[in-house]
């Protein structure tokens, strides 16, 4: 890679086949490769080369590094550093890995500090769910697909029907406003953490309880009231977390509380003592 390289590129890079996988190796690493469709990028705008830049610039533990983009012949792809333990999806999703509550609180912390950061940094999400959250080997969660939205509209990339069971984690003032849901919000993420957060409290899928078609949650959370949500029951989990996922997912985004009031509820462990004890361990 060439770090000076206004666009970052990557040009030594060996993958298997462009159209099996997305797992390369780079330097002799293992990295990711996020590709986009096939004609979205035959040649690289000016704008979209700033928003390379700023997510160059992302430095967190918990955000999974930006290592520069790679071209070769129809396909392009964004090069993210490779975790091994897969999405956030596929642990909640693998039966071998025992998951304690310890451990699911020490995920969502590592999840709310990363997400804390990119706001800082003035950096909405924009498609945050459970597949956009890697585990590395030690077990720590980081964020990945930032950005990603931003270079779709800098590339005009045009928007395809996203089928139902990929719009669960995304707030209904967007599923409403189909032009505008590339555009991520502050408060659009939170409501998309609550849905993660039910993911790992009952370790299932979004809505699973509900014995609903994906399509048939969607159009009810589109269309309230009344208002369609997840439901957890009070032996899944600490009272205090199931209080802040409802109001994380608020039908009201300005209701939704910022990613700081969040973290600093989650390391308090009078307010919190659901997460005290993974807070303490990290802090």
């Amino acid at each position: 890679m060439h770090s000076g390289d206004l666009h970052h590129s990557v040009n030594s890079i060996t993958t298997a086949t462009h159209d099996t996988t997305n797992v390369a190796v780079y330097e002799g690493d293992w990295v990711w490769l996020k590709k986009f469709e096939e004609g979205h990028f035959k040649e690289v705008k000016q704008s979209t080369s700033k928003i390379f830049t700023k997510m160059k610039d992302l430095r967190n533990e918990n955000i999974n590094p930006f290592l520069g983009f790679f071209t070769d012949c129809d396909m392009f792809a964004v090069v993210t550093e490779h975790c091994s333990r897969g999405s956030l999806q596929d642990l909640l999703r693998n039966d071998d890995v025992k998951l304690e509550w310890m451990f699911k609180s020490s995920l969502l912390l590592d999840l709310i500090k990363g997400m804390k950061y990119l706001h800082h940094r003035e950096f909405p999400h924009g498609r945050l769910k459970s597949r956009n959250c890697v585990v590395d080997g030690r077990f720590v969660l980081k964020i990945t697909d930032y950005g990603f939205n931003e270079l779709l509209e800098s590339q005009k990339s045009p928007k395809n029907l996203v089928p139902p069971e990929d719009q669960f984690w995304t707030a209904p003032e967007f599923l409403r406003d189909v032009e505008n849901s590339r555009k991520g919000t502050y408060k659009g993420d939170v409501y998309s953490f609550a849905i993660i957060l039910q993911e790992v409290v009952v370790r299932g899928l979004p809505y699973c309880m509900l014995g609903l078609t994906p399509a048939e949650i969607i159009r009810k959370v589109k269309k309230p009231p009344p208002m369609c949500r997840p439901t957890v029951a009070p032996d899944q989990a600490p009272l205090e977390c199931i209080q802040l996922m409802k109001q994380c997912w608020s039908e009201q985004p300005d209701r939704r509380p910022a990613f700081d009031e969040i973290f600093d509820q989650v390391r308090n462990p009078h307010l919190s003592p659901w997460l005290s004890a993974a807070s303490l361990i990290e802090g």
